[in-house]
């Protein structure tokens, strides 16, 4: 029970499950190869944007810029609006603008 109502979770963007009194449990078979792609482009608007990180989890990535100057992180921001080269229908993940935060997960 959470907060009195019966529930289940679900981790990383739906990759992961558990229902009320399980396990946790992938949903289906799942890679992360895109990773190896996707990382070192992200790694760049990290490396210009000082106070930007790089968060990595097991299905997932995110380029976090809450703690850099807004205006310069507006700017960098927009810029990942435009297509990566090379990437359309290739990256076998899906990516999109959360707070303060570009993700990227396993296309599920």
């Amino acid at each position: 029970m959470v907060w009195g109502v019966a529930a289940g979770f679900s981790g990383e963007h739906g990759v992961w499950l558990r229902p009320r009194g399980a396990e946790w449990r992938m949903l289906k078979t799942m890679t992360a190869d895109w990773k190896e792609r996707v990382r070192p482009i992200l790694q760049l608007y990290v490396d210009r944007l000082p106070g930007a990180l790089l968060e990595e989890k097991e299905f997932s990535l995110a380029w976090h810029y809450r703690r850099a100057d807004p205006e310069q992180a507006s700017r960098r921001a927009g810029n990942c609006l435009t297509p990566w080269p090379g990437s359309r229908g290739t990256l076998m993940c899906r990516c999109w603008k959360a707070t303060k935060s570009w993700k990227c997960g396993t296309a599920a």
